[in-house]
């Protein structure tokens, strides 16, 4: 999820071939309600584990895109 709007994450995922649809926050709404700081004109980069049961098992509040998917999915095997 991020404030770019829904043709840009469009083009973002053709280009990289997801599979799935992004979210789209365009006036940061729902980026404030989880207390991601956006006052740059930018959310800063979270990750937000969420179970089944819809309650957040875990954040990753500071991400490096270098190796994060595999601390992802290890933390998600975990629950």
């Amino acid at each position: 999820m991020s404030l770019d709007d829904a043709e840009s994450h469009r083009r973002f995922a053709e280009k990289h071939g997801i599979p799935f649809s992004l979210l789209v926050d365009p006036d940061g709404a729902i980026a404030a309600k989880y207390g991601v700081d956006t006052s740059r004109g930018y959310p800063r980069r979270v990750t937000f584990l969420i179970g089944p049961d819809g309650r957040i098992r875990r954040v990753f509040p500071d991400v490096d895109v270098q190796g994060h998917s595999d601390e992802v999915l290890a933390a998600l095997r975990a629950l």
